[in-house]
């Protein structure tokens, strides 16, 4: 039963009596009210699926559409800003059976504003809204000076507000610091104009907008701004207005719509942030609890609202005393009504007696952007040694550690960069990057961290002439293109290129205010450098810095350009070429950046790669404006300078392929033989780190003279066949070179021992990896689905079989990253042909079939194991349900499973379509390796227009699985199997051993 549905019957009269069901709340972003009809009920108005904020650029079309359950005979208003919306040319409003859809064409500044609708039918009524966000990508973000972390803080943020028609509006924030300017408030973009019922109260630390008698017109989004001598801060709210014959306010209960995670983990003097989104009104009294008592009084602990929805409460420097249960609890001043959800923290000492001491080399520097800019924060750190720190970044609400579709986390030696593809709400306030050091089995420390502050404007502020001009050109995300796109579009991607100023932090006052005399300077350097021509150019003088990195998302490429001189362009071209290769790698990817050469220029171009100790190596020289990077590592910043040249022989042409091999990138050379047990404690030093065991062994985390680490697999051989098997892991891993799978550096034996030295994965097993990740989508699933499938293809293009591919086998490289690779090659098999190879080993409900019913095993046994992998990464479920292993096995063997469960609702055809050709009965008919690579889902992600919900269901269904299965699939395994196979395929087993050789 829904929210909505338990709320109508709590209002329900039986012959007379009013009947109350406590503790009720309401259903997501809508509120459903009902007529008594004594004890006749009609079914009452439901919205299942809820509008989303939209964000949009001028020209594009915005689509608000929402899915409702009830009696089809409805009405259904529309309302911009508590004014109703009647269709028009660029207006259509569609109604069918269960969807109420509003769609704007070509959307205009006008526009801006909160959107919302209300349906009504004879026994009930139901409204939702979103906000409709003009974004304004040409608008550059303005980078200000860095600051003290208070000092843009903003203890009162504005919070949401609902009231009926007439009612007084309010809405108050308040600042840590004095305000040097005045406060500017606006709506929908707008500058609020007092009058005699709107007026504001302003004072050094605080504003009040007080607006008497509401309006339905005074609905929308209202922002503050306020300008310190530190930089720009802001706050944003939305107000909602009723009509007294739309009743939606009547004993309406705030409600929890995304709750606190059950627990959390901190050391003693860390930071916590606990974040749940809330749908609030006037009448909602919120308080922080610990362990049932108001933390009101406790000065460590600050609650704060991130954007009117999500509310935070931050405790500072956590200690032993600490641990404890949190609650957040709503509570309606009118009705009395509660809603409560809970956290439960635990506080460890840390597990690092003597951490290093890291200094910041650059601090975050605070911006100011608006809705859809494209930004980047950027700092460093004095970092001896990079090797195992990785950065957690806070922005909002938002918890980042690695790229997904609205963050691209990017390392640059020993800085860090975030880059946000489009600013959106949630965004706003206080943006933090923390320093960790990484400890064996996923713990970490705290070593440093830097804050900054993202106010988020109107367009109008950031055109203001008195702050636009400490602008500055933005890196980038680049999606690759074709050749033919550089040549068709070159003269038009260039022509709007203007000089360009690049102010930097320099050139700043600690007041955030240019220094004119610097700038001065710089463009008097600029006109003696030259008129603007490339001719002009002196030769060995950079013309050009180029930030480049890969992503691990197919087809992106984060770039970040400055112009140096008074070279013309400052834009560089991305595209990618995809060619085959004899060597190891099946694929080998050249990537190009092609810059724009005006006519008759006649330069040619030294190329220069940053290297890590400070300075440049020249690699080579191009006579084209172009030069290509051969495989470039993935997530790693490479930084290269382009200093011109004269031409020494103008009918000659040279170009530049660069093959960087960057530590971590590079394969080892592995040993050609395996070595005696007494050389592994001279190569290799023990650590008290325990990575994972079983009945296998254990493996253990080892570090080599140079203090690299590595994981340690340890065999149990004290049988001839054990023996056998270990040696048939180690002939298999030591032929693989794949950068998604796992390296074998080394291999040790002895009488009942036998040790595999391999890489050290320290990101985790993928399936966490999705547990924690809060603002994943379906369209980041793809690049972990495609890199598994890449792995598969170069196994089986070797003829080699994993046959036990499951979540704990799919490890994450850093917490940073988004790379995985696949481990554990014990079960592995080279499919020979001419031979008939059976297996009775490994891990129920990811098996294939014909491994359950004894038949022959093929490449395509992994593909099915594929298919459950995906299936469970999109729903948190395992496809192949039962109350018992008997009953699961069953469907196994008739390939029997659905899409039924609820976290399908947000996944699209196309990934459904991908499972489906995996999860097929007959193996030859399953979609191979190199198949899936081509699948339109792995190509191109979701349609567009696809739902791209956060997943939530799923994750739940994940952490549920993980905790009840995990420890079952060690112990079950290849006696569950056996069991199945001796139970059903008996007979088939000895006919077929009869009748075929058989490994």
């Amino acid at each position: 039963m829904s929210p909505g549905t338990d709320f109508l019957l709590s209002r329900l009269q039986y012959k007379g009596v009013f009947v109350s069901l406590p503790n009720l709340k309401m259903a997501t972003t809508n509120c459903v009210l009902s007529k008594d009809k004594g004890v006749n009920l009609v079914m009452p108005l439901e919205i299942d699926e809820p509008f989303e904020d939209i964000i949009v650029y001028e020209g594009a079309t915005a689509v608000f559409e929402c899915k409702v359950i009830g009696h089809p005979q409805t009405t259904s208003i529309w309302y911009k800003n508590g004014e109703e919306i009647h269709p028009s040319e660029r207006i259509k409003i569609i109604n069918d059976r269960k969807w109420r859809r509003l769609e704007i064409d070509e959307v205009v500044p006008e526009d801006h504003g909160l959107y919302s609708i209300v349906l009504k039918n004879m026994s009930s009524m139901t409204y939702s809204y979103a906000k409709l966000l003009i974004g304004k990508n040409t608008c550059k973000a303005i980078y200000t000076y860095p600051c003290p972390r208070w000092a843009l803080s903003v203890p009162k943020q504005l919070n949401n507000v609902t009231v009926k028609l007439g009612e007084r509006i309010e809405l108050e924030v308040k600042f840590e610091t004095e305000c040097l300017l005045d406060y500017i408030w606006f709506k929908n973009d707008r500058i609020v104009t007092e009058n005699e019922r709107i007026m504001t109260l302003n004072n050094r630390y605080s504003s009040v907008l007080s607006i008497h008698c509401g309006k339905l017109s005074d609905s929308g989004i209202y922002t503050v701004v306020s300008r310190t001598k530190y930089g720009i801060t802001s706050s944003t709210a939305e107000v909602h207005v009723f009509d007294d014959n739309i009743k939606v306010l009547d004993n309406v209960n705030a409600y929890i719509e995304e709750a606190l995670p059950d627990d959390m983990e901190a050391n003693i003097d860390e930071e916590i942030r606990l974040v749940c989104k809330v749908r609030n009104n006037i009448n909602t009294i919120i308080k922080w609890l610990k362990n049932g008592v108001d933390i009101a009084e406790d000065k460590r602990m600050i609650p704060e609202i991130y954007d009117g929805d999500y509310f935070g409460l931050r405790i500072f420097n956590v200690q032993k005393t600490d641990s404890s249960e949190y609650s957040v609890v709503l509570e309606n001043k009118i009705t009395g009504h509660t809603d409560i959800s809970s956290c439960f923290l635990t506080v460890y000492p840390s597990p690092m007696k003597n951490p290093p001491i890291v200094l910041l080399k650059k601090p975050l520097v605070s911006t100011v952007a608006c809705y859809g800019s494209t930004i980047t924060f950027d700092c460093g750190f004095e970092i001896k040694d990079p090797r195992y720190y990785y950065v957690v970044w806070h922005i909002g609400h938002f918890r980042i550690e690695r790229s997904n579709t609205r963050f691209n986390v990017v390392r640059k030696d020993k800085d860090f960069l975030l880059h946000i593809n489009k600013v959106e709400p949630g965004m706003a306030g206080e943006v933090m990057c923390e320093l960790r050091r990484a400890l064996p089995n996923r713990k970490s420390i705290l070593i440093n961290k830097t804050t900054a502050n993202l106010a988020i404007v109107p367009a109008s502020v950031l055109k203001h002439e008195s702050i636009a001009s400490i602008n500055r050109k933005e890196p980038k995300i680049q999606r690759v293109s074709s050749k033919a796109d550089i040549e068709n579009g070159a003269s038009q991607m260039f022509s709007n290129e203007n000089s360009m100023s690049i102010i930097y932090l320099a050139d700043l006052t600690p007041e955030g205010v240019i220094n004119q005399s610097a700038i001065g300077h710089k463009e008097k350097q600029i006109i003696m450098n030259g008129n603007g021509n490339c001719e002009t150019c002196f030769i060995n003088q950079v013309a050009l810095e180029i930030n480049y990195c890969r992503l691990e998302e197919k087809n992106f490429h984060y770039l970040d350009v400055i112009k140096r001189a008074d070279f013309m362009s400052s834009q560089v071209h991305v595209y990618e070429i995809e060619e085959s290769s004899q060597e190891e790698f099946e694929q080998s990817k050249t990537i190009v950046l092609e810059w724009y050469d005006p006519p008759n220029t006649h330069m040619w171009y030294v190329i220069d790669l940053h290297q890590p100790d400070g300075g440049y190596t020249e690699v080579g020289v191009s006579s084209s404006p172009k030069f290509q990077i051969r495989d470039p590592p993935v997530d790693k910043m490479m930084e290269f300078r382009i200093r011109t040249l004269k031409p020494v022989d103008e009918t000659s042409e040279y170009s530049i392929c660069i093959t960087p091999l960057p530590s971590g990138e590079a394969f080892v050379t592995k040993s050609s033989y395996v070595k005696e047990m007494e050389e592994f404690d001279s190569l290799f030093t023990r650590t008290s780190a325990l990575i994972g065991c079983g009945a296998f062994g254990s493996v253990a985390l080892v570090m080599d003279k140079q203090g690299d680490y590595y994981a340690a697999k340890t065999l149990k051989t004290r049988t001839q066949k054990k023996r056998d098997t270990a040696q048939r892991e180690y002939e298999i891993m030591k032929e693989l070179k794949h950068p998604k799978l796992v390296q074998l550096i080394d291999a040790f034996v002895a009488k009942d021992t036998f040790i595999l030295v391999m890489d050290y994965l320290w990101g985790g097993e993928l399936f966490d990896r999705i547990v924690e990740e809060e603002h994943i989508k379906e369209v980041d699933v793809v690049p972990y689905v495609r890199q598994i499938c890449e792995a598969l293809d170069y196994l089986h293009s070797h003829k080699i079989a994993h046959l036990d591919l499951k979540p704990e086998n799919i490890i994450c490289l850093s917490p940073n990253s988004r790379q995985v690779k696949i481990i554990d090659f014990g079960l592995a098999r080279v499919l020979e042909e001419g031979h008939i190879t059976r297996a009775i080993y490994g891990t129920r409900d990811y098996v294939a079939p014909e491994v359950l019913n004894f038949e022959r095993l093929t490449l395509a046994c992994d593909m099915w194991s594929l298919g459950v992998v995906t299936y469970m990464l999109l729903s948190g479920v395992i496809p192949f349900a039962g109350d018992s292993w008997p009953e699961r096995s069953a469907n196994i063997t008739m390939a029997n499973y659905n899409y039924d469960e609820t976290a399908f609702m947000e996944i699209s055809d196309l990934a459904k379509d991908f499972v489906d050709h995996l999860l097929i009965l007959i193996a030859e008919e399953r979609m191979s390796a190199a198949a899936a690579l081509k699948h339109p889902w792995i190509l191109e992600g979701p349609p567009k227009g696809a739902k791209a919900g956060h997943m939530k269901k799923t994750r739940e269904n994940l952490k549920s699985y993980l905790a009840n299965y995990r420890a079952r699939w060690q112990r079950a395994g290849n006696v569950m199997i056996a069991a199945h196979r001796l139970r059903t395929q008996a007979s088939n087993r000895n006919s077929a051993e009869r009748a075929s050789p058989v490994t």
